[in-house]
């Protein structure tokens, strides 16, 4: 939208990228299409590739960028949109999430 601002005025175009953030890290337990914070976990501050319920073949986390910039964008969707709770949203599962990465996982 940055580059091209028409976008943001196109229905179709935001509702499709409201969509794909719903389907990823939907915060609302109304939404009767996608499941809240389909993966990220929020007693461990990330997500997990599985979801976070258990799996018996245990848990684990495959891309942690792929992360970092979904989160990161769903912040820009936010300021883009002017959605101060999408942008709250983003940047603080981003803080949580690029903390827990850089204590646990990239040792």
């Amino acid at each position: 939208v940055k580059l091209r601002p028409a976008f943001a005025l196109q229905t179709k175009f935001v509702s499709y990228i409201n969509t794909l953030i719903r389907d990823t890290t939907n915060p609302s337990s109304l939404d009767a299409f996608f499941p809240r914070f389909r993966s990220f976990d929020w007693f461990d501050l990330h997500s997990w590739s599985r979801g976070v319920p258990p799996s018996a073949d245990g848990k684990d986390v495959e891309s942690t960028s792929e992360e970092i910039n979904l989160l990161y964008g769903i912040h820009l969707w936010g300021k883009v949109l002017g959605d101060s709770s999408l942008q709250q949203l983003g940047a603080t599962m981003l803080s949580l999430c690029a903390t827990t990465i850089q204590e646990f996982l990239l040792m």
